[in-house]
């Protein structure tokens, strides 16, 4: 397995191409502040109460926020928030009344001022305190209040959960939940890593059905603080669910507010894991939990061939739980990763491949070595020139193919950073529940696709691939095992089809290249506007570093970032609509002459020699100007089948067309003759037809059987009975009586 993760740097070789590439190098420098007039100023606090219907002690008041970019503070209001009635409280250094756009307003008391504008001056006795932006939300929001501390541990910890309580609304004021929030921590890489603004994830107390999606105890609260667009998740997600793969998560924006502060934009999602309301498969982690004595996670850990993150080929982690269920074929649930990432257990291939077991997260040695062995075949049979394993089992034994490059297509579409390396989740379900095979799914973490990460790969050929260029294949190249199969022509083709069936139109429809005012992606932007512009200003995320760590910079507002993900799709499908076609002409052609080269041509007298030349000749022209991976195929096929018409030479009595004559051969024709009589129109190929009608009448029946009968009985007797027969004088059952 490369390792990936030590490409997580710009490569000097791929610097050079930004440069050069006006598309993706927008002007990265660093912004800096202007000198800071009103950093200090005699308010000390502001405070806001009344934003939300509900009366509690733990929500609805809100704190002003200083912007030092802008050197003004900031208000930033919910949906739900009514401006004509807000209760302002303040305090200050000295006594006196805060005057908002010459207008007292007395602490602790409801007033209707900030309904009169969105910008105000701030005067505290005669003293300039600069100026107050309200902007306000359209969009749901979810508040929490943690316990005292727990904000701070929040901020610096990924792995210290929290507790508190939370209350979810909707636009409108009404209530989604309000109840006890029974954990929160971080979560994510990449996204935790490099992000000022921190992704989570959260546990309720009990399963909870969440603006319209399924109910679940846990949640992801997505930042895409290292997506300006904050959209590339929600595109990936929509393309999915538009290819047709199983357990797409939801997901809703929402805006956050902790401990009276604004957080942002965040997108509510469905987490990844094995549950009736997303991955639903067999829950083997419970089904286990209820045959031993103690919780799963209560059992040591072991290790086999390596450490516990699988610092070798074939080692292995698993939990030395003492009983297994009577079926561990399923269901299963696991992600391929980088190396030092896997946090419960893992096996890695004999080739390599890191498999993070997701479910069962605390998983016994028989359930391990059972995903294990299945793994490693499929592995085996991917990696066999003939596509089968030593058992003789093909790949597609073992895996949902369709499911598989639907799932790559997605990756690839999307130019996604992290393609088929890491965050490529594929499920097993039980043999008795599902069918025995691997699915992909469900798709997960986006954040860094659509040119927004500049990486390369290199695959086993040493041939170079980038993620920040619209005009190559990448995705397929950042894992040995997806980019093995791809090498097999069937892959090729069957992905080029998929591709046109379930991709190129749903992608013209996200950016309407001819009226990009009009695409999907364009009205996403706009739905999300009102709550962008308020994320925005809180984590000024445009421009340069820091406020874009990774990749190339999408734009200066929150329309240039939406703009240039839109563009970018745009560009990507002009390349794709050309490359999937030509990939799969030229996989076309290959196949047409591998099956000609095994065609045994010295059995072909010299004038189907030159029918065989003639039809190979067509067929490669033909599809040379095939306008879709869907009718070259259909071009194929036709014409493998017509070289199954062209006659081989005669070898009068051969019905079975292997070589000799035997008694095979006698009932091969009676099995024809008798499901001709039952009207069941049975096939044979001309060659057949042609050496099963030994006495050249026309037909094949009941005498071409007792002839070639008699000439096999009188070969075993050294003797010889010439076919064909030929005697047209008389009538073939008259010749076979006598």
């Amino acid at each position: 397995m490369r390792k990936l993760h030590l490409q997580r740097t710009v490569s000097a070789l791929i610097c050079g191409i930004l440069l050069l590439h006006p598309f993706l190098c927008a002007s990265a420098e660093e912004d800096t502040p202007a000198a800071l007039q009103y950093a200090d100023i005699p308010v000390t606090d502001f405070r806001v109460t009344g934003v939300i219907p509900q009366e509690d002690d733990c929500f609805g008041t809100l704190s002003w926020w200083y912007s030092e970019w802008e050197d003004c503070r900031y208000l930033f209001l919910p949906a739900t928030a009514d401006r004509s009635k807000l209760t302002i409280s303040y305090e200050s250094d000295h006594d006196g009344i805060l005057i908002l756009n010459n207008r007292p307003v007395f602490s602790e008391a409801q007033t209707d001022v900030l309904s009169t504008g969105d910008t105000f001056s701030i005067v505290l006795n005669d003293v300039d305190c600069g100026e107050l932006r309200v902007m306000q939300s359209d969009r749901a929001s979810i508040w929490f209040s943690l316990e005292d501390g727990a904000l701070e541990t929040l901020a610096h910890s990924k792995s210290q959960p929290v507790t508190g309580s939370a209350l979810m609304l909707n636009a409108d004021g009404s209530v989604e939940y309000q109840g006890a929030l029974e954990r929160l921590k971080g979560r994510g890489n990449s996204s935790w890593d490099y992000s000022i603004k921190k992704p989570y994830n959260f546990k309720l107390p009990k399963k909870t059905k969440l603006y319209g999606m399924g109910g679940a105890k846990k949640w992801a609260l997505l930042s895409n603080f290292l997506d300006h667009s904050m959209l590339r998740n929600e595109i990936a997600f929509a393309m999915s669910r538009q290819a047709g793969l199983d357990f797409t998560p939801d997901a809703v924006f929402v805006d956050l507010y902790i401990d009276g502060g604004y957080c942002g934009t965040y997108q509510l999602a469905e987490r990844v894991h094995v549950h009736k309301q997303r991955v639903n498969i067999r829950d083997l982690l419970e089904e286990t939990e209820a045959v031993n004595p103690l919780p799963p996670e209560e059992y040591p850990a072991a290790v086999i061939g390596g450490t516990v993150q699988g610092e070798e080929p074939g080692s292995y982690q698993y939990y030395e739980i003492p009983n297994d269920p009577a079926d561990i074929t399923g269901g299963y649930l696991i992600q391929f990763q980088l190396r030092g990432r896997s946090e419960h257990g893992e096996f890695i291939t004999d080739r390599g491949q890191i498999c993070d077991m997701i479910a069962p997260e605390y998983a016994s040695k028989a359930q391990t070595e059972y995903i294990r062995a299945f793994m490693q075949e499929l592995e085996d049979a991917i990696y066999s020139e003939t596509g089968y394993n030593e058992k003789g089992k093909h790949y597609s034994d073992y895996l949902d193919v369709d499911s598989l490059l639907l799932g790559c297509l997605v990756q690839e579409v999307t130019e996604n950073a992290d393609g088929c390396a890491t965050s490529f989740y594929l499920y097993k379900d039980s043999d008795s529940r599902g069918d025995g095979k691997l699915h992909y799914g469900p798709v997960w973490d986006f954040d860094l696709a659509f040119c927004n990460y500049s990486i390369v790969q290199t695959d086993q050929d040493g041939k170079q691939y980038y993620a920040a260029l619209p005009d190559n294949l990448y995705a397929i190249y950042t894992n040995n095992l997806i980019e093995t199969l791809w090498r097999k022509d069937e892959i090729v083709r069957r992905a080029a089809v998929l591709y046109e069936e379930h991709f190129d139109s749903f992608v013209t429809a996200l950016t309407e290249p001819e009226q990009p005012e009009a695409s999907l992606i364009a009205q996403m932007a706009a739905d999300l506007s009102a709550s962008a512009e308020m994320n925005r200003v809180r984590w000024h995320m445009y421009g340069g570093r820091p406020y874009k760590p990774l990749g190339p910079v999408n734009g200066e507002t929150y329309a240039e970032c939406t703009e240039y993900v839109r563009s970018f799709l745009a560009r990507r499908q002009a390349f794709l609509q050309k490359e999937y076609l030509r990939l799969s002409r030229e996989s076309c052609i290959r196949t047409l002459e591998t099956t000609l080269s095994a065609f045994p041509r010295a059995d072909y007298d010299p004038p189907e020699q030159a029918q065989l030349d003639t039809l190979q000749n067509d067929t490669a022209a033909a599809l040379a100007e095939a306008e879709t991976a869907a009718s070259a195929e259909k071009i194929l096929a036709e014409a493998l089948a017509e070289f199954d018409t062209i006659p081989k030479s005669e070898l009068s009595g051969d019905f079975n067309v292997n070589g000799s004559v035997s008694l095979d051969d006698a009932q091969a024709v009676l099995l024809y003759v008798t499901q001709e009589m039952g009207g069941l129109h049975p096939q044979a190929n001309v060659t057949a037809k042609r050496n099963g009608d030994v006495d050249k009448n026309g037909r094949i029946d009941l005498a071409d059987v007792q002839h070639i009968l008699r000439h096999y009985t009188m070969k075993m007797g050294g003797q010889d009975y010439v076919l064909p027969v030929v005697n047209p004088e008389k009538e073939p059952a008259q010749e076979a009586s006598a």
